[in-house]
Parts: structure tokens; C-alpha cells; sequence
């Protein structure tokens, strides 16, 4: 993640010192010199706590290490405030050398005193240690913000703030094992304001009795929700956080169903603790009812989170409990190959990316082959799937909702993955084509994604949630790119997951390119974004060459997108194989009031083109079910339109937009209104294709926007 606000005042900083620069001084080899000997100080911290054998004298070396380090650190704070501005070039030297040496060597001091707390603790200078990482932490901030930005050149701000952020963590991390409470700001930045969201919605939910988050979702009390709970309490640290956090993680190891092994939810969580375990006639087996397969890779990537980031707060033997329910969850998880009822097979990617990471995970951590090389292969053939041909689309194409959980599948592999694995391996390529693939589609103005979709919920993003927009949330700000209002419900609902999320989310920022960057955050107006089409193509496996094909075209005001496919089974009502979206209130802010009409998809084989201005759809194969209508949704009408005494008849009349609609040989039904589909109110326009009608039926869009 890009700190936002340390980005933010590390900007502040640069552009009140920065000034032309005609001379040059010796500055920034002063500068470099104190920071190379800040180097050394730092490694005599890792010296004496590795040779540390306990007891007070022997503690000695590590109180002067720590001393050295706090002179030094202010030796540069005060060259610092004496040299020049810097040009690029220069800044960029004194970038490198925070970057490599320095933050390396303060991760491995940190580790070094943690691998040594026990010693530590049983010598009483524990808080002595928490107060000295306080001292350094601190006056490492002071030197990054107040001495050294203000005299980088302003374009390499974004550079600088990457190494800072990356320093505060871990001195933070080393301050919070001691037992300390960090004085140093907690430097998230934008993230920081997810972060807190998603914490003060559950902080109102959690049953202190039994340590689980209140939610109706799948019962009184969700497992899931508690799950990502644990990483934002263990984070906090504060008051009785840590030990919520690890009684809910008792709790939840408790719902864990090992009990049957042949079963397809052995090593599964149940949705609420509450719930039996399924069983004939009380509690009858349904995937995705009575039990989730996919809650082993929900939460057994967030207990990989929580034992890697926290296993100085966790202790051994809940860390073994964790490591003997991730070995349950591995075996059963491994045995899901997409036979009915299941569906995980190579292109259902976001459980596909999640158990990867668990399963060479816990492969790792109990050097267990079988594991290891389950993960690596599914990681290499999910690599593989997403570049087939160069294609670099995921088998989940276009999803704004499970693009957010690909993301954290993706970032977790990149941060947690077991070094060396092709878990890990992929993982930073894969995220970083996503983003390119997300600006191609992202239409700044209009505040969403131009379809289709082969997985939406909400098929707006700035009246719904989609968990995508906690992404742009925590990168660049609430606000700056699509989100709904905070007190939105499926924000809310997604938000439950901020915390865990803001915790990879530098590894998901770190993918982003600044063109990437760029495009997300320009206009029409100034270049970035251009009128564009696309074509995409998704493949369903390694073994044929089956696959779909997408289409989109974007304008400012009005964006168009359709999908050919060629199947036998309902994709269901999460599938928006066709959708054109346009300014239908451009007075409304933030954004303009997206108005979109789509598809419901009651066939299996589609061709829906998009082209400029134009979007046509066809059933090839009427042999099909559902092949008999082609049925509309239409939604975001504005109050004032409506209100005026204007009225939606099919296409006839919509604001802002011209809907040319030729339909030959269908039926036009009457316009019906008052249906909703995961909260959105919809104008129901219906064309059925009479009984006695031969050839293709097509419906064609001629569309032109108007306001």
C-alpha cells in the first residue's frame, strides 16, 4: 500500500522546502554518509541481541546498541535539516540506501530481539527494550518527515514513502512484542481510515460471551466475520484486544467439523457456531447452504495472516492449534476437484487462488511434501490458466466484487507464501496485469467498471458495494475512485473484512504501476482516459482451447459491455452478460447518477457484442431453455426526471440517453417496475420470441448519448 497520509506529509514537507536549484552542496553525500553509519548502529542491534544469552549484564550490549543508534539517527537528522533541496537523481541516491541497507537491516534487528524474548522477559527489561524501540521509532519518523522530505525532490515522494512505511511497521512490530504501546503515529495512512472503519463495525458486533461478531449472514453469530475480527484486534493491540482476539480464535477452531472423514466439509467451518453439523433429515447436506466449502479457504487464509504477522502475541501452543486445523482443512479442501455438487475447478478462481496459499502454507510450516506440491501446482496452473496464450484474464472474468477477494488471495500469497514457492512466485505478475486489466475497464467519471460480468452483485459501484472498492479505498482514499456511502449495507457488509485486507494492501499497491495509477485517477479531459474497446478472452481450462470472448466500449457518458459464450448450465443471476451504463444525472455528485440497463441471463449460449455506440445480442442456439425472451433490467432513473411526470415505457423514453431498439419478429411485453435484484429497484422490459419465430433472434442497441 502507498501510505496515503504519509505520502500526504511527506509532500507537505517537500513542496514548502522546494525551491529552484542553481548550486549544489555536498549534501547528499553528508547525508548518505550519516545514513550508512545509521546502518551500521542498527546491525549492532542485531549483533547483541543474537549474541544475548540472558541475564542483566549480558543486556548490557543491547541498551548501548540501542544508544548508538538513537545518536546516530540524530546525527542525521540534524545534517539533514542543513543541506539543500535535491534534485531527482540525488533523491533518489538517498531512496536507495533507505531501501536497501537500512530496511533489511531494521527487519532483522527486530527479529533478532523478538527471537530473543523470552531471555528478555525472564531479565526484567522488557519494557526497557519496548521503550527503546519506542525512542528509535520515533525519532525515525521525525527524521523521514521533518528533516529528509522536505529536501527530496517532490516526484519522488511516492518512491520514498514505500521504505518509510515499510520501517515504521517494523519497529511498530518490535514495540508491540515487548509489550509497549508505539508513540510513533501509526503511518497506514488512507488505509488507516479502512482500517478503523472496518474495526468500529465490528467492534458494535462482537458477543464478548463467546467471542463471535453478531450477523444474521448465515446464522446468529458468523465465523467468517470473527475470522477477519481476529487481525484487527491483534493490530490494535489495545486494552483487551489481544485476548478477544485469541479467544475468538479458539472459538472459531471450535466450529471446525472433523468428525466425519469422508464427508465433503471434513476440515470445513460451520457458517455459525450454533448450527449442527450437517446430517440427514435435521440439517440435510447443501453445498453452499448447510455448508460452505469455501469457509476453509475464508478463514484459513486469515489464520495464515494472523500466525504471520502475529505469533509474538499468539503464543506456541494456540499456534499449534492453528497448524493441526490447517492440516484438517488442507486434506479436505485438497479432495475438491468440481465434481457435482462441487464446483471448484481451475477457473473458479478466488477459492482457487485462497487454497494454493493454504495448502503449501501449512505444507510449509510442517514439511509436508504432499502439501507442498499441491500448493505448487495449483499455483502454476491457475499462473498458467491466467496467461494461457497471452490472454492474462482470470477464469472469474471482470468481477469487481471477487476481484477484491482474488486480491487478498494474491497479496497474501505475495506477503505469507512460503519463500521460494511458485505460491508466492506469481503472485506480484498476476496482481499487476489485474490492475492493468481493471484502468482498461475502470471509467473514472462515471465511477464503475464497464461490463460484462461474470460475477456481480451490485452492477453500480457507487450505490453498492463491491469488495474492489476497498482496494481503491485503501490506496488512494475514501472517495477519490467508486465507493458508496458509508453507511451503505453491503459496505458495510464488506467492510467487516477492512482491517484484515489493510494489512496486505502494500503488496496489492506495490503491483500498481504509476501509469496503472494514472489512468485510475485521470479524466477524459486531461488525456489519461480515451474513448477505447476492448476484447478479452477467458479460457476455461488448461486441457482445450474452450472459451469465452468480451467485449466493451467506453465513451465519457456511456459505456457498453456484452459476452459470447456457449454453455449448457445457468450461470445464475450473478451473470451480466450484457450492460450499458450512462450519465443519467450528470448534476449528481460525487458522481454522476449512473443509469444501466443489462441482460438477465435465462439462456446458457449468448453472443453479446459491444461496439461503439452499439450493442447487440443474439441466442445462437435456440434449442436451449430460456432462449424463448430476451429480458431487460433497467434502473437508475433520477428523482427530478421522474418526478418532472416523465415515465419509463420500454426504451422509448430514458433519460439522457437515445435508445434506438430494432427487435424484428419479437414481442414487446409492458414495461413492468417494482422487482429488485440484490437491492437494486429495476424496470422489467421484456422482447419474447413468439413460438412460431425462425432463425436467430437478435435484439440490437443503437444508443446515443443525449445530455
Amino acid at each position: 500500500m502507498l501510505s496515503i497520509k504519509l505520502f500526504a506529509l511527506l509532500v507537505a514537507s517537500t513542496l514548502a522546502a522546494a525551491s529552484p536549484i542553481v548550486t549544489r552542496d555536498a549534501g547528499t553525500d553528508l547525508l548518505i554518509t550519516d545514513l550508512l553509519r545509521l546502518d551500521r548502529a542498527i546491525r549492532t542491534i542485531t549483533y547483541a541481541a543474537g549474541n544475548y544469552t540472558g541475564g542483566a549484564e549480558g543486556y548490557r550490549a543491547i541498551r548501548e546498541s540501542f544508544s548508538e543508534t538513537n545518536r546516530t539517527n540524530r546525527i542525521a537528522y540534524y545534517d539533514a535539516m542543513t543541506i539543500k533541496p535535491q534534485n531527482v537523481q540525488e533523491s533518489n541516491v538517498i531512496i536507495a540506501v533507505v531501501s536497501d541497507p537500512i530496511t533489511p537491516d531494521i527487519k532483522d534487528a527486530v527479529n533478532a530481539l523478538i527471537a530473543k524474548k523470552s531471555l528478555i522477559d525472564a531479565a526484567g527489561f522488557s519494557k526497557e527494550t519496548a521503550d527503546g524501540l519506542n525512542l528509535i521509532s520515533y525519532d525515525h519518523d521525525t527524521l523521514s518527515l521533518v528533516a529528509v522530505a522536505p529536501k527530496l525532490s517532490p516526484v519522488t515522494i511516492p518512491a520514498a514513502a514505500v521504505p518509510v512505511l515499510a520501517i515504521d511497521l517494523t519497529w511498530r512490530q518490535g514495540v508491540l512484542a515487548f509489550g509497549g504501546v508505539p508513540l510513533a503515529p501509526l503511518t497506514m495512512g488512507e488505509t488507516q481510515s479502512l482500517f478503523d472503519f472496518s474495526m468500529s463495525i465490528n467492534d458494535a458486533r462482537f458477543d464478548e460471551t463467546y467471542k463471535m461478531i453478531w450477523s444474521d449472514d448465515n446464522g446468529p453469530w458468523s465465523v467468517r466475520f470473527t475470522a477477519w475480527y481476529t487481525a484487527g484486534l491483534l493490530y490494535r493491540n489495545q486494552g483487551n484486544d489481544v485476548e478477544n482476539a485469541k479467544g475468538a480464535l479458539r472459538a472459531i477452531l471450535a466450529t471446525q467439523m472433523t468428525e466425519n472423514f469422508t464427508s465433503p466439509w471434513y476440515g470445513d467451518f460451520k457458517l455459525s457456531p450454533d448450527e449442527p453439523i450437517p446430517q440427514a433429515t435435521l440439517y440435510e447436506p447443501q453445498i453452499y447452504g448447510t455448508y460452505d466449502p469455501n469457509w476453509r479457504e475464508f478463514i484459513g487464509t486469515q489464520l495464515v495472516q494472523v500466525v504471520e504477522e502475529f505469533p509474538h502475541l499468539l503464543g506456541p501452543e494456540l499456534i499449534s492449534s492453528i497448524e493441526t486445523a490447517m492440516t484438517h482443512a488442507a486434506v479436505g479442501a485438497m479432495r475438491r476437484n468440481g465434481t457435482a455438487p462441487d464446483n471448484l475447478v481451475l477457473a473458479y478462481s478466488n477459492p482457487g487462488y485462497m487454497r494454493a496459499l493454504n495448502v503449501a502454507w501449512i505444507g510449509s510450516r510442517l514439511q509436508n511434501q504432499t502439501f507442498i506440491n499441491f500448493g505448487n501446482s495449483q499455483a502454476t496452473a491457475l499462473y498458467q490458466l491466467f496467461t494461457k496464450n497471452g490472454a492474462d484474464t482470470m477464469g472469474e472474468y471482470n468481477a469487481p466484487n471477487y476481484y477484491g477477494m482474488d486480491f487478498w488471495a494474491l497479496g497474501a500469497m505475495a506477503k505469507y507464501g512460503p519463500e521460494s514457492s511458485r505460491v508466492r512466485e506469481h503472485a506480484p505478475e498476476i496482481m499487476a496485469k489485474m490492475w492493468e486489466d481493471i484502468a482498461d475497464h475502470y471509467n473514472p467519471y462515471l465511477g464503475n467498471m464497464v461490463g460484462p460480468y461474470d460475477r456481480a452483485y451490485t452492477r453500480d459501484m457507487t450505490v453498492h458495494d463491491a469488495i474492489l472498492s476497498l482496494y481503491f479505498w485503501g490506496i488512494f482514499g475514501y472517495g477519490r475512485l467508486s465507493v458508496p456511502p458509508k453507511g451503505e449495507l453491503d459496505l458495510r457488509y464488506d467492510g467487516t473484512q477492512g482491517a484484515a485486507i489493510a494489512l496486505i494492501m502494500d503488496e496489492v499497491d506495490g503491483a500498481m504501476s504509476d501509469e496503472v495509477r494514472g489512468k485510475l485517477l485521470g479524466s477524459f479531459e486531461s488525456g489519461e482516459q480515451k474513448e477505447r474497446s476492448l476484447k478479452r478472452t477467458v479460457y476455461y481450462d488448461l486441457e482445450t482451447e474452450d472459451n469465452r470472448t468480451t467485449t466493451a466500449w467506453l465513451s465519457k457518458q456511456l459505456m457498453i459491455g456484452g459476452q459470447q459464450l456457449a454453455e449448457t448450465v445457468d450461470r445464475g443471476k450473478q451473470f451480466v452478460p450484457a450492460i450499458a451504463h450512462w450519465a443519467a444525472d450528470p448534476e449528481h455528485k460525487p458522481f454522476p447518477l449512473n443509469g444501466y440497463f443489462s441482460l438477465y441471463p435465462t439462456a446458457t449460449t449468448i453472443t453479446a457484442i459491444a461496439e461503439k455506440q452499439k450493442l447487440t445480442i443474439s441466442y445462437p442456439n435456440t434449442t436451449q431453455p430460456g432462449t424463448d425472451s430476451f429480458q431487460f433490467m433497467l434502473s437508475g432513473i433520477p428523482p427530478p426526471w421522474s418526478l418532472a411526470g416523465n415515465m419509463v415505457d420500454g426504451f422509448t423514453n430514458v433519460p439522457c440517453l437515445d435508445v434506438n431498439v430494432t427487435a424484428l419478429g419479437l414481442e414487446e411485453l409492458p414495461t413492468v417496475y417494482g422487482s429488485s435484484i440484490y437491492g437494486s429497484y429495476y424496470y422489467n422490459i421484456t422482447y419474447v420470441v413468439p413460438s412460431n419465430f425462425t432463425g436467430t433472434p437478435v435484439v440490437a442497441f443503437d444508443l446515443a448519448y443525449t445530455c
